[in-house]
C-alpha cells in the first residue's frame, strides 16, 4: 500500500448546499508536493488529531490518482466540518519505497475557525521536497518540511467548478502563512524493512 490507513476526510458531494441557518459549515484547502517527488510521494496533514489529509488518493490499492493542478501534485479538500474551532496537528510525508519523515518534535497547531452557514477557505498545505540518492544511484526521498502558502486564486477557481451550489460563496481566512514549524528542526526517517524473501526448498 502506497497510502495510510487511517481515517481517509471525505469530501461533500459535488451537488452539496449550504443553509445560512446550518449548525456547521465547510472547510476549504489544498494539500500538495512539490512535482519533483512525482506520484511516488504524498504527504499527509492530520485534522483534528483523527483525519488524514493527503496530496495524493489512492485510486487502487498501490496506485496514485492525478493531480488537480498543474505545477504540484495535489488535492482540493471541501470537508462539512461541525462550527467552531478546528486545527491542523501535524505532518508527514511518505515515499513509494517505504521512507516516512516527520518532524521530531511535534509543532504547534494550526488552529482555525468554522462558521455556521459558511464557507471558509485556509490556504494551502504544501510539502517541500528534498531528494536524495542511495547506493545505487538511484532517487529516494530524503526530507520535507511543510509550508503554508495562499493559493486561494488557483484552489477557489477549482472549487468553483468543482461545487457549482457554493460557487462565489467562500470567505478566506487563513492559516499562519509560512513554513510550519518556523524553524527547520530535527526529523525521524526511518525506512521499511523489506519483504520477507520466499525460497522455495530445494528438490532432489
Amino acid at each position: 500500500m502506497l497510502f495510510l490507513a487511517g481515517c481517509a476526510v471525505r469530501n461533500i458531494d459535488e451537488s452539496a448546499t449550504l443553509s445560512p441557518e446550518a449548525k456547521d459549515g465547510i472547510m476549504v484547502v489544498s494539500v500538495s508536493h512539490d512535482d519533483e517527488g512525482g506520484r511516488g510521494l504524498y504527504a499527509s496533514f492530520s485534522l483534528d488529531d483523527d483525519g488524514q489529509l493527503v496530496s495524493l488518493k489512492e485510486v487502487v490499492p498501490g496506485i496514485a490518482g492525478g493531480s488537480e493542478f498543474e505545477e504540484v501534485y495535489g488535492e482540493l479538500y471541501a470537508v462539512r466540518l461541525a462550527a467552531g474551532t478546528h486545527k491542523i496537528t501535524r505532518w508527514s510525508l511518505h515515499s513509494r519505497q517505504g521512507i516516512h519523515v516527520s518532524p521530531a518534535q511535534a509543532p504547534d497547531p494550526l488552529l482555525f475557525t468554522i462558521r455556521p452557514g459558511r464557507v471558509t477557505y485556509i490556504g494551502n498545505l504544501h510539502m517541500l521536497v528534498g531528494m536524495g540518492e542511495n547506493i545505487f544511484g538511484m532517487d529516494v526521498l530524503g526530507t520535507g518540511h511543510a509550508i503554508v502558502k495562499d493559493m486561494h486564486q488557483r484552489d477557489l477557481a477549482v472549487f468553483d467548478a468543482n461545487y457549482p451550489n457554493l460557487a462565489g460563496k467562500a470567505d478566506i481566512e487563513l492559516l499562519p502563512l509560512g513554513p510550519w514549524p518556523s524553524f527547520h528542526g530535527s526529523m525521524n526517517r526511518r525506512t521499511d524493512p523489506p519483504p520477507p524473501v520466499y525460497i522455495p526448498p530445494s528438490i532432489r
